[in-house]
């Protein structure tokens, strides 16, 4: 397992591990995105878990497409940061980290794989 695939496989864990974290916390209440919206959760969790599958293999094509929804996930992630606020919590982050861990895993993953 190439460094690109440890960056991606971690990123992808992070991004699915964040659907059961605080998403929004606010005056001691913590909702987390499973129990807010169970499609948008779901959505993380099976690409979370896709990519992480995706980081296991060494092909360019497989990178290219995990790329690409990575930049899906990580501009989603800025929208619900930006909606969030100041109420964000840290699943949210969770989800920053994830999908820039991703998006750097897999485009070296794409730059070095033939």
């Amino acid at each position: 397992m190439n460094i690109q695939n440890n960056f991606s496989f971690f990123g992808g864990l992070l991004v699915a591990i964040s659907v059961f974290l605080p998403a929004i916390s606010m005056m001691g209440i913590n909702l987390s995105l499973w129990n807010t919206n169970s499609s948008v959760a779901i959505f993380y969790l099976l690409c979370g878990l896709g990519t992480t599958a995706i980081s296991t293999l060494e092909n360019k094509g497989f990178y290219t497409t995990a790329f690409v929804l990575n930049i899906l996930i990580f501009l989603l992630a800025l929208k619900y940061w930006a909606d969030a606020g100041s109420l964000a919590g840290i699943g949210i982050y969770f989800l920053l980290a994830g999908s820039a861990l991703n998006l750097y895993g897999t485009w070296k993953g794409r730059t070095q794989t033939t």
